[in-house]
């Protein structure tokens, strides 16, 4: 696992995540913004988190086509950054 929480956070996210109220995917979250920050620093984290949240708003698959396309064409690092946020998000749903 690549993080740099400190075992006790670790330790307590595996005590929440077998908790009834558990929120699903906050461990995988923050794990995954914990590697984009590496990667691409706070910025990176901050446009991840945004276009996530615009992925889920949108409805319409030509202009998210459009958006990640004009993405990556500016920043295909960051691009590639998010993709990666949302499957670690993704992969316990």
């Amino acid at each position: 696992m690549l993080t740099f929480l400190p075992l006790d956070r670790i330790q307590s996210l595996e005590a929440d995540m077998q908790q009834s109220d558990y929120q699903p995917n906050t461990a995988q979250r923050l794990l995954a913004e914990q590697v984009i920050g590496f990667v691409h620093g706070h910025e990176g984290v901050s446009a991840a988190l945004t276009a996530t949240q615009v992925t889920h708003q949108l409805s319409n698959v030509g202009v998210l086509a459009a958006l990640l396309a004009t993405q990556m064409t500016h920043q295909p690092s960051l691009c590639m950054g998010m993709w990666v946020y949302q499957l670690l998000s993704q992969l316990s749903r």
